[in-house]
C-alpha cells in the first residue's frame, strides 16, 4: 500500500470515519493499543488547531514541538521499540494532518516533534499535550534526588 494511502486511512481513522473500503486499518476492530494510539493523536490535533495561526497574507504557523504527558502506568507500557513505534506513527500521521488542517496555505513549520514525558496526577489512558513554541529554549529536566550515602553512628 502507498504511503499516502496509508495516511489517508490514518486521517479518517483519526476522524472517526466508518470503516475504509481498503487498507489494514478497515480490516479488524481497534484494539487497546489502536485506541490509545488515536487518543494521543486526536489530544496532539487538538492543541495544534488550538495554536495555530496565519497572520494575514503570511504563512501558517504551528508549534514545532509536542510533549505528550502520558501516565505512570501506561509511560511503563510504552517503553523500548514500542515506544518509538507510537513516536514514529504519530510524527507522520500529525505532519500530513498538520498539511491537510492548513489546506493551501504554506507550513512555516518545517517538522513536528514529538516528546513523551510522565505526569504523575494523571490516570491510566489519560494524557495531556503541551505545545512548545521556542525550541531553542533550554529545557527544564527532573531528576530524580540523590540518595544520600548512609552516614555510620559515631
Amino acid at each position: 500500500m502507498k504511503l499516502s494511502g496509508l495516511l489517508t486511512d490514518f486521517r479518517k481513522w483519526l476522524d472517526g470515519e466508518d470503516a475504509v473500503s481498503r487498507g489494514p486499518l478497515s480490516q479488524q476492530q481497534l484494539s487497546e493499543w489502536d485506541e490509545f494510539f488515536v487518543k494521543i493523536a486526536r489530544e496532539v490535533e487538538a492543541v495544534m488547531k488550538r495554536e495555530m495561526f496565519t497572520p494575514p497574507g503570511g504563512s501558517t504557523y504551528l508549534p514545532g514541538e509536542y510533549i505528550i504527558y502520558l501516565s505512570k502506568e501506561d509511560d511503563a507500557l510504552w517503553q523500548g521499540r514500542k515506544r518509538e513505534g507510537l513516536e514514529e506513527g504519530l510524527r507522520n500521521g500529525l505532519t500530513e494532518r498538520a498539511r491537510e488542517l492548513i489546506g493551501d496555505r504554506v507550513l512555516k513549520t518545517d517538522k513536528i516533534a514529538l516528546s513523551l514525558g510522565i505526569d504523575g496526577a494523571l490516570d491510566k489512558g489519560q494524557v495531556r499535550v503541551q505545545a512548545i513554541w521556542d525550541e531553542d529554549s533550554p529545557k527544564t529536566q527532573v531528576t530524580s534526588r540523590k540518595k544520600k550515602p548512609a552516614t555510620s553512628p559515631p
